[in-house]
């Protein structure tokens, strides 16, 4: 989206009873860690993020036959960090599902620096396992 929310959460209405537990990472600690010459580099750059990757599509497409409604393809520039309102804490804006490129990069350098950036993000340093239960939020 063009102007993406704020913020998302997790509401558990159902809980299945094979996967309870559901891993998020801070992206305010991965960009934290980074070098600040990396930081400079990535500040420059914009990504771009779709919702047609295949991880994204196939759940998009089983919406659409589920709903028999049409679903358009989303896809928009961000830049690859994101500051927070009130904080004015940066964080990381891109991710695994949604970004394919960076705009104006080659694919083959945006790809290597894509999943550079993308095993990064989720290091086991930034992560906290959440336990989900019936009913509750996480934000």
């Amino acid at each position: 989206m063009q102007k993406p929310p704020m913020a998302s959460m997790l509401y558990a209405i159902e809980i299945s009873s094979f996967s309870r537990d559901t891993i998020f990472s801070n992206q305010y600690m991965a960009y934290g860690t980074l070098s600040e010459g990396l930081k400079r580099t990535l500040s420059e750059l914009f990504a771009v993020n779709t919702s047609s990757k295949q991880e994204v599509s196939m759940t998009r497409e089983n919406r659409k036959h589920e709903t028999g409604m049409g679903l358009n393809i989303l896809s928009s520039l961000h830049p690859v960090f994101r500051t927070h309102t009130d904080s004015g804490i940066q964080a990381f804006y891109d991710n695994k599902a949604h970004t394919t490129h960076f705009e104006d990069l080659t694919d083959k350098y945006s790809k290597s620096l894509l999943n550079f950036l993308f095993k990064h993000q989720v290091k086991t340093d930034f992560t906290y396992r959440y336990r989900r239960e019936k009913n509750t939020l996480a934000s």
